[in-house]
């Protein structure tokens, strides 16, 4: 399949044995407004102003989160089809 892609857009490619993922997006992210200033404190760049964490509360875990596990998953594919030849 052929396509074209503008010059103003994001691309990755990911290049694993026998496949060639290839993605693209035309929105630009935003700049995180927030900042990790030590583990119990986060900062608001905007405002300056420092808040405290919330500690990780029961079933709140990084497993639970749908994000997370569909990267996680992602990451393992990409492994996956870099180290194994699957024709």
């Amino acid at each position: 399949m052929k396509m074209s892609i503008k010059n103003d857009v994001i691309v990755k490619v990911t290049k694993m044995n026998n496949f060639t993922e290839i993605m693209f997006s035309e929105l630009k992210g935003k700049a995180g407004s927030v900042s990790r200033v030590d583990k119990d404190h986060y900062a608001n760049t905007k405002t300056g102003e420092v808040y405290e964490s919330e500690p990780n509360k029961k079933g709140k875990s990084r497993a639970s989160n749908k994000k997370s596990l569909h990267n996680t998953r992602k990451k393992d594919k990409e492994i996956i089809f870099s180290n194994f030849n699957c024709s």
